[in-house]
């Protein structure tokens, strides 16, 4: 009992393969730059500003507010800026 099936193969494949780290930013760059080359750079700049936050999200309005958040952020992440200065004073000598 052996039955013949036809599997039609035509078409095409688009396989898309995840970009990540390095690849993903060059890629991206690769993009901007074709938009800037094509004259499309005012319209993306203005889809940007379109979404940007307000500024009272980005920086508390209230001085008492920003001095919790500086000294909580310090906190949170002490490592890391003594990590950068370090590389910076490094840098510097």
């Amino acid at each position: 009992m052996s039955e013949n099936v036809n599997i039609d193969l035509s078409g095409e494949i688009n396989a898309t393969t995840e970009k990540k780290g390095l690849q993903k930013y060059v890629h991206d760059m690769e993009l901007l730059m074709q938009h800037v080359r094509s004259g499309a750079a005012p319209a993306l700049v203005m889809g940007v500003l379109a979404q940007r936050r307000p500024w009272t999200q980005f920086a508390p309005a209230s001085l008492p507010r920003l001095s919790r958040r500086f000294y909580r952020n310090v906190e949170h992440f002490q490592a890391n800026y003594l990590m950068v200065f370090l590389g910076l004073f490094a840098y510097c000598l």
